[in-house]
């Protein structure tokens, strides 16, 4: 269901997020591609009418993944195209 699957992907960046301060280059860049594709999942979520209340944490969960990925291109702006 949608619900779990915003909490599921909540505990996902926060956990994501401490292990990114350990990893070599070639891993980040990996795990930052995934956090791309889900992003594309939680965009065709929004286009759903029957969202409901479920569409202020799927926009929460969007504006975090594109706050992440606006850091690793700042911080990596040689790598930051995917």
């Amino acid at each position: 269901n949608i619900k779990n699957f915003c909490v599921k992907l909540k505990v996902y960046s926060e956990a994501l997020i401490k292990v990114l301060k350990h990893m070599d280059l070639q891993t980040l860049k990996a795990r930052i591609a995934q956090v791309e594709t889900k992003r594309e999942y939680l965009l065709q979520l929004l286009e759903q009418p029957n969202l409901g209340t479920l569409r202020v944490d799927v926009n929460q969960a969007l504006e975090e993944m594109d706050d992440l990925i606006d850091e690793y291109r700042r911080t990596f702006p040689q790598t930051g195209s995917l």
